[in-house]
């Protein structure tokens, strides 16, 4: 039944307004979803200082606590990190990639 399903727009799925689109496509714009990129030492920083509370920022990171729980110190203090306000988010999000400051600090406070 389901191999029956139209997978484009057309007479048999008229709900469908545009056809799909590779991701990577080079004529789909993404929208930016972070306020900027830092290292490990700024990000840190970044939760320590939020001027409101620890809770007001974001960091972003592919796989959430999980993933963070999981990296090597090499890793963590070497890559970049995406990060932005809770109360006034950029873009739209997948929840499970972005964590709270105050707690992607507690994980990460013995590298810091």
């Amino acid at each position: 039944m389901l191999n029956k399903l139209p997978l484009h727009r057309g007479v048999n799925n008229p709900k469908i307004s545009q056809p799909f689109k590779r991701v990577g496509d080079s004529k789909m714009k993404r929208e930016k979803n972070y306020i900027g990129r830092v290292n490990f030492i700024e990000i840190c920083k970044i939760c320590k200082e939020s001027k409101e509370s620890k809770e007001n920022v974001l960091v972003g990171f592919t796989g959430g606590l999980k993933a963070v729980k999981a990296a090597d110190a090499d890793y963590l203090t070497k890559r970049k990190y995406k990060w932005d306000y809770v109360h006034t988010p950029h873009g739209k999000k997948i929840e499970n990639n972005w964590i709270r400051g105050d707690i992607f600090l507690k994980i990460v406070q013995k590298y810091y």
